[in-house]
Order: C-alpha cells, then structure tokens, then sequence
C-alpha cells in the first residue's frame, strides 16, 4: 500500500469514527418555575400553532443570553400599582420577537422535576409562543408574587403542556422544572 492510500484509508477511518460517536455541543439543562396561561389568548406574539408552547419570562438571564442566546431583552415600562385589572389594560414593552420566536430552531424541552406533583419526568418540546416580561404591567402589579420578575428562572406553559407534565399547580410560584434546548 503507498504513503497516501494509507493516509485516505487513515482519513476516512477518522471520518467515519467521529461520524458515528455523534460529537456535539453539550446540552446546558438550567431548573426553574414553570406556571400556565391560557393559549392564545394569553399571548402568542411568535404565531405558533403548536399547543404545547411558552412565554419565557426575559428576567431568566441565563436562559436568554447563555442558552438562547438573545442578548437583548424585553424593555422597560415602570412599575403599575393601580391593581391588576387597570395595570393590565395598558400596553406592555416591546420585545425581540424576531430573535425570541427563532431562537433554537423556535423550540426549547420542559420536565417537571417537583415530586409528586408530577405526571411523568419526561421531556416535552414546547414552541416559544411570547415572552413573559418582568415590566410588563400584568406582571409588575402582582409585586412580590411577579413571578416573572427579573432574576427568577421561570417561564408561563400553554396550559395544555403544562398538564401534560403536572397535575395541578402548587403556588403562585409554580412548579419545579428543568428547561434545555433538546430532547
């Protein structure tokens, strides 16, 4: 055999080697809350027709910038304090939709990992729907219990995906999930 048969035959045993352990980014899995709201009327800025979808709330920083990697997020509007049904009857911040409702493909992976509160540990695709926007006036008038407030690892389910994975909320806090990019 010559110098370079063996150097294709060396070339194309190293392709097919990486070909076939499948060598990918590591997949970045972060906890959080997980609440629900009614589809669509809760919000379906991104179009989509799934009905396991999401609002992720732009206070959960690494989700947006690390794992999505949307490095803007949601503007500012100041707190309303007038009670929820005036709070929520004005306009909320513009958002990056356009980079939200693409981001991984428009999909992200959900589990519920809160015990027995859970129907099944399995994942679910679910497609990004909206965002959930910690200064959104529906969100700044629950104060304290905003669950979407800035630096709370949380997103809203359609409530048809949450279901699929929990069989009740237990607080206003939500339930305890995973989120990743793939399942």
């Amino acid at each position: 055999m010559s110098p370079l048969q063996l150097a294709i035959l060396i070339a194309s045993i190293i392709q097919l080697t990486l070909a076939s352990t499948n060598i990918t980014e590591p997949r970045v899995v972060l906890t959080g809350t997980a609440t629900y709201f009614s589809w669509p009327s809760g919000g379906n800025s991104c179009g989509t027709t799934d009905s396991y979808c999401v609002a992720i709330s732009d206070g959960w920083d690494a989700l947006w910038t690390d794992v999505l990697r949307i490095p803007t997020k949601c503007g500012y509007i100041p707190n309303c304090n007038e009670g929820c049904s005036t709070c929520c009857q004005r306009a909320g911040p513009s958002c990056p939709y356009s980079s939200l409702c693409h981001a991984n493909g428009g999909y992200i992976c959900v589990r519920c990992i809160d015990g027995d509160i859970c129907k099944t540990g399995n994942w679910i695709k679910v497609a990004i729907a909206d965002a959930c926007p910690q200064h959104h006036p529906c969100n700044t008038c629950k104060g304290s219990e905003n669950p979407c407030a800035e630096g709370l690892p949380h997103i809203d389910l359609c409530s048809n995906a949450f279901f699929a994975i929990a069989k009740y909320q237990p607080s206003w806090e939500g339930l305890s999930v995973e989120v990743t990019t793939s399942c």
